[in-house]
């Protein structure tokens, strides 16, 4: 299991919610759209296909290339992302 974060759009349902978050198990949230999460390798191209998912991260990706988010939500996956930058776990998964 590798941790993701998860960003969903903000006009998914609550069925679309309840999807992602049967794939990828929540571990800390910023808001209902945004939260980071445990999500097997096997899960991962799952969750990015749902309906609903906007992006997920897995700690490699670029931060200009992030959707438009509240100002929390965009300052908490900043970050998540430095902090794997940091930790040096943001590797492909």
């Amino acid at each position: 299991m590798s941790e993701v974060l998860v960003i969903l759009s903000h006009d998914a349902t609550d069925d679309e919610r309840r999807e992602a978050t049967q794939l990828a198990t929540p571990t800390r949230a910023i808001s209902d759209q945004v939260f980071t999460a445990e999500c097997s390798a096997g899960s991962l191209d799952l969750l990015r296909a749902a309906p609903g998912v906007k992006r997920v991260l897995t700690g490699n990706e670029d931060a200009l290339q992030l959707p438009v988010m509240q100002e929390g939500e965009s300052l908490f996956v900043r970050g998540w992302l430095l902090a794997q930058e940091g930790s040096g776990s943001g590797q492909a998964r």
